[in-house]
């Protein structure tokens, strides 16, 4: 009883606190409410609508949905991003076609063929 009415209470309300080693824990309110909705389920009533009745005694939400949006404002999100990106990737182009900085061994190399051609 106690896995499916938490695998039930979790998917109506989010997840229930776990211990260090990923065990539920429950609280007085939830246990009472479990033993509630068992008192429900053997009267007859479905597992999922007794914890949408009875849970109006336990100051719980329902699990929060993802917001939805409009057609519109997706596509405009959509749009935006995708500026977005051909604005940095015309940025990466401009900065990969920059002369690249010389090395520190390049730098000494340069030195060096000087210093031979100054010697000579």
């Amino acid at each position: 009883m106690l896995r499916r009415y938490s695998q039930t209470y979790e998917s109506l309300y989010g997840p229930i606190p776990r211990d260090s080693r990923n065990g539920r824990v429950y609280t007085a309110d939830t246990l009472r409410l479990f033993l509630d909705v068992r008192t429900a389920v053997n009267r007859g009533d479905k597992v999922e609508d007794a914890f949408q009745t009875l849970n109006t005694d336990l100051q719980v939400t329902p699990k929060a949905q993802p917001p939805t949006l409009a057609n519109n404002e997706a596509l405009a999100l959509l749009r935006s991003l995708h500026d977005r990106i051909q604005l940095l990737e015309s940025e990466i182009k401009a900065l990969r076609s920059l002369p690249r900085p010389k090395s520190s061994l390049e730098i000494i190399r340069d030195w060096l063929k000087g210093l031979l051609t100054h010697l000579q």
